[in-house]
């Protein structure tokens, strides 16, 4: 028996499919219960291919029901018949010593085949699949509303599709930008297709919600009139309450990255650098280690290598996110990249995540940001480095003070802080939920 308001979630990335793009709404279907909303949740079947992948049993909510349909996921299944990996972006054949010319001409057939066939997303062969069983849970259930969340942007033709069918209220949730997104670059013929199919599909929904003021800027006129809010991801502090800190090792000050690089828009060279320099001037960095959770380990040790420094890199692969958060809270320090260009602009889920960790962070922002440099200020959460000469210099006050402490200090604004909360955030979102639906 479904208590409460229905919603009908339209959900792509949601478990067995981990990472970053499955944590703002599994946390959302999380909380909604206790809100007084029971969600019900629209998602691919379980063999979809995922870049990362988690337990299922991660998306077992209580007062959750989850629905799956059928998903060709045809991209990424002719990418893998073509002999590529779906984890690695053609971006990185460029540094990887093993890259081959066949490698570069695969990448750019995917390339081409993802302008043209992928508009909006690679994911659009799931619409007609999605479309039909969210039309059936709509008669079924009778939802009070129906919220979708992008990317990929397949999710918001679903929902504008029931909007137009049965009239339901609809709340977009755009955690990246539709077009013009930092990290893709689209011909003009493709890309003034997908930028009307963005301002013809999001002119329908009753409300806009976004992770970043960045977002609502480059959607101007496309949203409804004063109903684009501004609501940042947060960080699960039950996540982080139900984990013990795993230490890498106490006798060495470890600097976590927890994540994807996708180099070169996020460049972990400077770290690398500053390592190189501070062992140049004479100083003993070997009780430094720079600890590296992901699946671009090989780029990173490459890296690391052309500066002679990859004896300081411990590549511990891929984790689970419990033990990501584990090993987060047991780190000296915690590293976060700014996503250049046009990362200034944009508030990273992943310096959101930190905080729950209560360790100082290394911010890489070679661009300024206003909102960067507010956030970093007011919940004091760690320190910021435009270049290399910055990241040198930290490193080395730190690696002073571990060497008189044994440890790293941590000066966050626990009040300022607890803001980003997951349950804060949902309850924003439940809250522009009710203004959507009500009578």
């Amino acid at each position: 028996m479904i208590s409460g308001k229905k919603l009908l979630m339209i959900i792509y990335y949601y478990p067995p499919i981990g990472g970053i793009g499955s944590l703002r709404t599994l946390k959302i279907a999380k909380y909604l219960p206790s809100l007084g909303w029971a969600p019900i949740v629209l998602t691919v079947s379980k063999n979809t291919l995922a870049v990362i992948a988690c337990d299922e049993a991660d998306g077992d909510l209580a007062g959750v029901t989850v629905f799956r349909t059928a998903n060709p996921d045809l991209a990424f299944r002719l990418k893998k018949t073509m002999g590529m990996s779906i984890e690695q972006h053609s971006s990185q054949l460029t540094v990887l010593e093993n890259a081959v010319f066949s490698d570069s001409l695969k990448a750019r057939a995917s390339d081409i085949m993802s302008q043209w066939i992928g508009i909006p997303d690679r994911m659009i062969d799931w619409y007609p699949f999605g479309r039909k069983q969210a039309f059936k849970l709509c008669e079924r259930f009778k939802p009070s509303a129906v919220y979708s969340s992008s990317p990929p942007e397949t999710t918001h033709l679903i929902a504008a599709a029931v909007k137009k069918r049965f009239g339901t209220p609809w709340l977009a949730d755009m955690r990246d930008p539709w077009t013009n997104k930092i990290n893709e670059s689209r011909g003009r013929v493709p890309a003034t297709l997908d930028k009307k199919l963005e301002r013809l599909t999001l002119g329908r929904a009753d409300g806009i919600i976004a992770v970043a003021d960045g977002i609502i800027d480059q959607l101007g006129v496309t949203a409804p009139q004063g109903h684009a809010v501004l609501q940042p991801n947060g960080f699960d502090e039950d996540d982080f309450n139900s984990v013990a800190a795993i230490e890498s090792d106490r006798l060495k000050l470890n600097i976590l990255f927890a994540g994807r690089f996708n180099y070169p828009s996020r460049d972990p060279r400077p770290l690398l650098e500053a390592l190189r320099r501070l062992r140049d001037a004479g100083r003993d960095i070997s009780m430094m280690q720079f600890d590296y959770a992901g699946i671009d380990g090989k780029l990173l040790l490459e890296l690391a290598r052309k500066q002679g420094v990859e004896s300081n890199v411990n590549v511990l692969g891929l984790v689970p996110h419990k033990e990501s958060i584990a090993r987060q809270k047991g780190a000296s320090a915690l590293f976060y990249i700014q996503w250049e260009p046009g990362g200034e602009r944009y508030q990273s889920g992943k310096l959101l995540e930190y905080l729950g960790a209560r360790r100082p962070v290394l911010a890489l922002m070679p661009t300024p940001g206003k909102k960067s440099n507010e956030f970093m200020k007011s919940t004091r959460v760690g320190v910021i480095a435009r270049n290399t000469d910055d990241v040198t210099g930290i490193l080395g006050n730190w690696l002073d003070e571990f060497e008189r402490t044994g440890t790293l200090a941590y000066n966050g604004d626990v009040e300022k802080i607890s803001r980003y909360s997951s349950l804060n955030m949902v309850s924003n979102i439940a809250d522009e939920l009710n203004r959507i639906s009500a009578p």
